[in-house]
């Protein structure tokens, strides 16, 4: 402890040798905290439901980092905000391809899972809300900008392509294999009959 005179009043002033933990190192704490929380717990749900919302609330820390991450790229374009605008893409890639592995019906175990990243991952990636407020924010009807329906439809249009895309990607490639196994098949089937003969 340390005493100093400064006019007539003395002021004391404590060392403090402890150090304080920083914000972020609170915040990764109670990150990893929350991490392993939910590890444990998908050991205690036996539902499907219930192991859906588990994995889904594993995922979603995931896809907030990212789009966190990813919005530091706003400031590289005021006019169109490329972060938000490679969040919402990159999530509708990602649905349309786990959608559509979704549509080849898995076993439940996958499909839990597959669900679990789209609706956690993919739906913390993706964010309406700050869509919507950057449309706003992109428009002004006084000055004739028309920055955020440009932003909007270029959004919607290259979200509903890259989706098809991912979506039709995954078809093509089934579409491609079917033939192969076909004449793998075709021609194992001719070997044990002249094997036979």
């Amino acid at each position: 402890r340390q005493s100093r005179t400064k006019g007539r009043r003395t002021i004391h002033e404590e060392e403090d040798n402890a150090e304080t933990p920083s914000v972020r190192a609170i915040i990764t704490a109670l990150f990893i905290l929350a991490f392993v929380a939910q590890l444990t717990a998908l050991n205690f749900f036996r539902s499907t439901d219930a192991r859906l919302l588990a994995l889904s609330l594993f995922f979603s820390p995931l896809g907030v980092i990212t789009r966190w991450r990813l919005s530091k790229l706003n400031m590289w374009r005021p006019n169109f905000p490329i972060g938000t605008f490679t969040c919402n893409i990159l999530a509708c890639a990602l649905s349309g391809s786990l959608g559509s592995i979704l549509a080849g019906n898995p076993d439940p175990r996958e499909r839990t899972v597959l669900v679990s990243v789209i609706a956690g991952f993919g739906g913390t990636l993706s964010s309406v809300a700050r869509f919507i407020v950057e449309i706003l924010e992109g428009n002004d009807p006084v000055l004739f900008r028309l920055d955020g329906m440009y932003y909007a439809v270029s959004s919607v249009f290259w979200g509903c392509v890259v989706s098809f895309v991912f979506r039709a990607s995954v078809d093509w490639v089934e579409s491609v294999g079917q033939p192969a196994a076909e004449a793998a098949a075709a021609a194992a089937a001719a070997a044990s009959a002249d094997g036979d003969a």
